[in-house]
């Protein structure tokens, strides 16, 4: 045994770091759109000018959380090393004590 017998995480955390970029999206535009109820009158399409402005703004709002995604990431990465570490000196620790328990029994049979 070597290693976390756990799947990777960065599909998961790229996945979840996705969603939040939505979810900011959204926010920026329902704020928009609740700010200026003469946009409400617009169904589904902003005009091209707007909507260039609300993903800037959405943009901006990720890029200043993106550090914090990104520090998730290498905490998540640590955790695995330190595992993984962990885990390599407990199997060579097991195997150190089998060793001593094949040569305690050899000497066993000896007497």
């Amino acid at each position: 045994m070597s290693g976390l017998d756990y799947s990777f995480t960065c599909p998961d955390l790229d996945a979840l770091i996705n969603q939040a970029k939505a979810e900011i999206s959204s926010y920026v535009e329902d704020t928009f759109r609740e700010n200026n109820p003469e946009i409400m009158n617009l169904f589904c399409n902003l005009p091209k000018e707007i909507q260039e402005k609300l993903d800037t703004e959405s943009q901006y709002l990720y890029d200043l959380l993106d550090p914090l995604f990104e520090g998730s990431r290498g905490i998540n990465e640590g955790i695995r090393e330190a595992s993984d570490q962990q885990i390599n000196e407990l199997q060579e620790h097991l195997e150190d004590l089998q060793e001593e328990l094949r040569v305690a029994q050899e000497e066993e049979e000896d007497e």
